[in-house]
């Protein structure tokens, strides 16, 4: 599996190395279910740091784009890429939380009561 590494592009090198793999993904260099090489290897391969293949690693992990299987390694993930939404919606919201606990906080204990 062939990795490039852009040490050029004014990004930092755990940057470089999250779109050196998502661009082997892309292309298919990288196919889903394939096996990436351990955090040692590519950083001895690409003369990084174990840390920064780490964090990149991670960074991969979190968005869904490699899968890590204890004991064996990481995977390319075979699933789809998951985009993780805003977890507050800047819009009107239909219910007002303030009002909802409010509400549930002034009920009678009658209504609580099974």
């Amino acid at each position: 599996m062939e990795i490039t590494i852009d040490r050029d592009g004014g990004a930092t090198l755990t940057e470089a190395v999250v779109a050196g793999i998502e661009a082997a993904i892309a292309a298919r260099r990288a196919a889903p279910g394939a096996r990436l090489p351990s955090i040692r290897r590519f950083a001895e391969a690409q003369r990084l740091s174990k840390s920064t293949v780490v964090e990149a690693y991670d960074r991969l992990a979190a968005a869904g784009r490699i899968v890590s299987r204890p004991g064996s390694g990481f995977f390319v993930a075979t699933g789809k890429r998951v985009e993780v939404a805003d977890p507050v919606p800047t819009g009107e919201r239909d219910i007002d939380p303030k009002w909802v606990m409010r509400s549930v906080l002034e009920l009678d204990d009658d209504v609580l009561k099974p």
